[in-house]
Parts: structure tokens; C-alpha cells; sequence
């Protein structure tokens, strides 16, 4: 991890979630004052890292990112604790920090700032609330594990699915525990994800339906199948332990933990999800992995003879440890280009190139206030402030969308990118290879005709100042520039 929060490639979507927890810390609302496109509660959880943010920039984020992870940790040691026998609490324990934490893939974007980690403690947190409910059957943890699991999916909104297996089991239960628990669970899964939802559907309906709905359903694909296949290749190669733990653990399905099927059919119904998404990444399955270590980790050590435990514990160690040191995801951390047939190897990470590019910013404009530009990770790290409209970095340019809609939606549209240059309030713009080059919501490249444009106004107003190589997600070239 520490390794991860350090090397773990840049990604954009880091800088613009930060900005949405710095717009919630100054009193601003999702949707109503800024666009989001995920749910809401992941920068209300993170405005808490502002002070972190401010004195250490993106790393801060990532050490808040570690907090959360290290509380999964403990709830899911603790859910250990309570639903397996006490001479087998140690194993599950290890298949728990084996599974989980040697795992590159899992490292990298548990360190990367998204809504994965923070998404997969409430998720875990309902998971407990869920394994412990059949124990006392006490109708308090019941609520709680409702509200958890509103809770994950009001900070990723894929993870409410596990509302339906969890409904379902309850339902089926009714004709010997009553009527009263799924009713219970029902009623207090709608108030949850109420009061997590409702105000911002009240105080912004275009805008919210707009960010949750319409940006993700237009985007253009093409090779839809070669994608899916291609999700879920990558997914068994990250997660090849916990797969081959898998089919040694389906056989006896009969004979799982009480609560164990549901979580299994939670996990599959968010995959299909994930499958099924427009463009399916990968990463989007590390919000479910410690649901996944969770049912192994129970159910595993069943299979394996307390005096065979400690040979099994041995194996599982040295497994991942290998699996871990051959992942092709440490290529990304440390290599940089290939140019033909020979790769270079990066001098400093890319968090490391982030820092130093915003110490050279803000020497060479120590007065400036504001930045304009679409890498929002940089102006985290510098601390300046960006113009409203820009808030989703990249994400942020819809150039095909009349103005007084770009407006209502909080982005910006060609002719207001325009605006924002020839107005001059800006003493420094920085645009990197991502610099209003994707087109949304298709995410698709911007025409050169209509970044010609944008390029001619620039020249107008402003005069380059420095070039910075391998700047960022991908290391594309950052160019600054400084207003006449």
C-alpha cells in the first residue's frame, strides 16, 4: 500500500473528486451548484480530508483513502469473528489480509482516489450488520445494515443491487420469522437511501438526473462484446486467487453460512451491472472485492482440517505473495513509455512530477488565485481555484450543449470555454494532453476544428511560459501559459 500510494498512476478522476469534496467544504451542493456524476455521499465523507488536502495536496487524499481502508479491514476481521467457529477465526483472518492486501490491482485503485474504498467500508459495514442479524435477530441491526448498505450506494450507486438479494431472503424467511424483518429492512432501506438522495433530487431534478443518468447512458462505444469480454479477462487476471478460491468453495454451496448465498448473489448481480455499463473498466469491481474475500474467507477454512490450517495458511501466504510480485498492474507504476522496443523506466512517480509541476507554478505566480485548466488534480495540488463549470476536469467540456443547459448542468460548452479565456481573469492556464480534448457525454476526441478555435483564443490572450513531458494520467505533455 505504501508502495501504491506513492507510485499508483495519477488519474484524473482523482483531481475532480477532491474539487467536489473542496465545493462541499466551501458550503456548495452536488448537481445544484456543481456537476458530479457519481451519488452524492463521497465528498461530504471527504470534505474531512480538506485540511489533510490543503497541507500535503493529492497524497493527503490518498492517506484519507488508506483510513478507510484500514476500517474494511476491521470490519471485515470482526464479521470473521462473527460468523465462523473460534478455531478457525486466525485462518479466515489470514485469507482476509492475504486476499485482500497482497493484491496489486486491488492496491492501486484502494490508493486511488475514487469512490471504491470509501464505497466498499459502508458496503462491508452492511455485510457485518448482515451476518450478525441471524444470530440475535435483533431488528436494530437490521436498520443498521439497511442504512450501511444505503449508504453504499449513495457513495457508488451500483452497490444498491445488494438490496435485492438481502429483500428477497428475508421475504422467503416470512411464512417462519414473520412478516415484520423484511418489512423492516424495506422501510428502512427506503428512508436511507431518502435521506441520502432526496435533497439533492429536490434542489436540483434536471441537474441530478442529467449527472447519475443521462452522462453515463450517452456515451458511444464501439466493439461492445470485445469490451465485455475484455472486463472480465482483466478481472480474472486481477483477482486469479480469489477466482480459483471460488470453485473450490461452489461446490458445497448447500452448506454455507447462514446469510453467505445472499452476499454471493450480491456480488453477482453488481458484476452483471458492471458488465452490462456502456464501457466497462475493471476497477469498477474493486468496490465489490472485500465482499468477495469476505464469503471466501468464511467459507474457505470449512473446507480446509484444523491440523492442515497451518500448512494451508503457509500456501495461501506465499501464493499471493508470487501473485502480487508477477501482476503486469507494478508495469504501470514504474515503467514509462515504450518507444519501439525499448521501455524507459520513470525517474519519479507521477504523483512525485505532480508536486514538483505545482511548487513551479506557484513560483512563478505566487499572487495568482485562479487557474484555468482541465487537470483538476493540478489545481488541487497548487491549492488555486478553478472556474465554475470546470469542476469535472476532462469531463467537464460538452461541446454539442446549448449554452443555458450547460449552464443549468454546471459544465461548459465551447463558446463558454471562450468566454472564461476572454475575459482575463485567469493569470495562468495549463492544459495537458487531456485539455479539452474529450467531448462529452459521448467521450469521444474533440474535433480539431474546434479545438483550433480554443487555441486561437488562447494565443490571443495568453503567451506560453514552460512545457512539462510526461505530466500526469498517462504522461501527456502539460503546457503552461501566462496572461499577457
Amino acid at each position: 500500500m505504501a508502495l501504491a500510494i506513492w507510485w499508483a498512476p495519477l488519474n484524473q478522476d482523482e483531481g475532480w473528486y477532491l474539487m467536489a469534496a473542496r465545493r462541499v467544504s466551501q458550503g456548495q451542493m452536488p448537481y445544484r451548484d456543481f456537476a458530479f456524476t457519481q451519488a452524492p455521499l463521497f465528498p461530504y465523507v471527504f470534505q474531512f480530508a480538506q485540511p489533510l488536502v490543503e497541507n500535503m495536496g493529492l497524497l493527503g487524499g490518498r492517506l484519507f483513502n488508506l483510513f478507510w481502508m484500514g476500517m474494511t479491514y476491521g470490519v471485515l476481521l470482526w464479521s470473521c469473528r462473527k460468523a465462523c467457529p473460534k478455531n478457525l477465526i486466525l485462518f479466515a483472518s489470514l485469507i482476509v489480509i492475504s486476499l485482500l492486501g497482497l493484491n496489486a490491482f486491488q492496491a492501486q485503485y484502494t490508493a486511488t482516489i475514487k469512490t471504491y474504498t470509501l464505497g466498499g467500508y459502508f458496503l462491508s459495514l452492511g455485510l457485518l450488520g448482515w451476518i450478525s442479524y441471524p444470530h440475535g435477530r435483533s431488528k436494530s441491526t437490521l436498520v443498521l445494515t439497511a442504512f450501511a448498505l444505503a449508504a453504499a450506494a449513495s457513495t457508488r450507486i451500483t452497490l444498491g443491487v445488494f438490496f435485492i438479494p438481502f429483500g428477497l431472503s428475508l421475504l422467503l424467511e416470512r411464512k417462519t420469522k414473520g412478516n415484520r424483518p423484511w418489512i423492516l429492512f424495506a422501510i428502512s432501506g427506503f428512508l436511507g437511501l431518502g435521506l441520502f438522495f432526496l435533497p439533492f433530487v429536490l434542489q436540483a431534478p434536471s441537474a441530478f438526473l442529467f449527472n447519475i443518468y443521462s452522462f453515463h447512458v450517452e456515451r458511444l462505444v464501439e466493439s461492445v462484446w470485445m469490451l465485455k469480454a475484455g472486463f472480465l479477462s482483466r478481472t480474472a487476471l486481477s483477482y486469479l486467487p480469489a477466482i480459483a478460491g471460488l470453485f473450490l468453495i461452489i461446490p458445497r454451496w448447500k452448506r454455507w453460512q447462514p446469510g453467505m448465498k445472499s452476499i454471493s448473489l450480491g456480488v453477482l448481480l453488481a458484476t452483471l451491472v458492471h458488465l452490462f455499463a456502456l464501457f466497462p473498466y475493471d476497477d469498477y469491481q474493486v468496490v465489490l472485492y472485500p465482499a468477495l474475500v469476505l464469503l471466501l474467507a468464511i467459507e474457505l477454512p470449512q473446507l480446509c482440517p484444523q491440523k492442515l490450517q497451518a500448512k494451508a495458511g503457509t500456501f495461501l501466504l506465499l501464493i499471493c505473495l508470487c501473485f502480487t510480485f508477477a501482476s503486469p498492474q507494478l508495469q504501470t507504476w514504474f515503467s514509462g513509455k515504450q518507444n519501439l522496443i525499448w521501455f524507459s523506466q520513470k525517474t519519479q512517480s507521477d504523483l512525485s512530477r505532480l508536486r514538483e509541476t505545482a511548487n513551479h507554478l506557484k513560483e512563478m505566480a505566487p499572487q495568482a488565485e485562479t487557474i484555468l485548466t482541465t487537470d483538476a488534480y493540478l489545481a488541487i495540488e497548487t491549492n488555486l481555484e478553478i472556474p465554475q463549470g470546470l469542476e469535472m476536469g476532462p469531463f467537464s467540456y460538452f461541446p454539442s450543449l446549448e449554452k443555458h443547459k450547460a449552464e443549468l448542468y454546471k459544465v461548459v460548452n465551447q463558446q463558454l470555454v471562450l468566454d472564461l479565456l476572454e475575459s482575463k481573469k485567469f493569470p495562468l492556464v495549463a492544459l495537458s494532453g487531456y485539455g479539452f480534448r474529450i467531448s462529452n457525454p459521448m467521450i469521444k476526441l474533440t474535433s480539431e476544428e474546434d479545438l483550433e478555435v480554443i487555441h486561437a483564443q488562447l494565443q490571443r490572450d495568453y503567451r506560453p511560459f514552460s512545457v512539462v513531458e510526461n505530466f500526469g494520467q498517462h504522461q501527456t505533455t502539460l503546457r503552461i501559459y501566462v496572461l499577457k
